[in-house]
């Protein structure tokens, strides 16, 4: 993952997991395209409380993440071969996973990623809804800005304002 001071003339390579060796109040944006597409609850958590650290008061953390219409890919892999596995541990239901999402909670088939960088409890592919974002953002400083699913790309659209106070 990149992390790029403003104006966009640096670029930082941070590892996966907080923290990071950044400043508290460093950055005015961070911005993640496909990254929380393919995160645990766990390290989304994590990263947003590191993300809120590292913002100044009333900087924006803009981000991608999978649509909800994803369930509809998942439910299209349940028989194929290399998905049939990590969809069923997962005990992937679309009904069910549909309530689930509705209700505000994040849906994560952990599949890891080729190598030891990216295990299976970090690492798969991840819908985060405006549902979950309003629910899980309750106790940071964090409010929701935007949250769209627009249909001309391939993923939703969250940005986060971090509260003034």
């Amino acid at each position: 993952m990149l992390l790029a001071a403003c104006p966009v003339d640096s670029f930082f390579q941070v590892s996966a997991a907080p923290p990071y060796s950044f400043e508290t109040g460093k950055f005015d944006l961070i911005l993640l395209y496909s990254v929380f597409s393919h995160l645990s609850e766990d390290l989304f958590r994590s990263m947003i409380v590191e993300f809120s650290r590292l913002l100044k008061p009333g900087g924006a953390l803009a981000f991608t993440t999978l649509k909800a219409a994803h369930l509809n890919v998942w439910a299209g892999q349940v028989d194929q071969p290399y998905w049939q596995d990590h969809l069923k541990r997962a005990n992937f239901d679309r009904d069910r996973w549909r309530q689930r999402m509705e209700t505000g909670e994040f849906l994560f088939v952990p599949t890891g990623g080729g190598d030891p960088s990216r295990p299976a409890e970090l690492y798969g592919e991840a819908i985060v809804t405006d549902a979950f974002l309003k629910r899980a953002l309750k106790e940071t400083q964090f409010e929701i800005a935007h949250f769209s699913d627009p249909s001309d790309v391939p993923q939703s659209i969250a940005v986060l304002l971090k509260k003034r106070h």
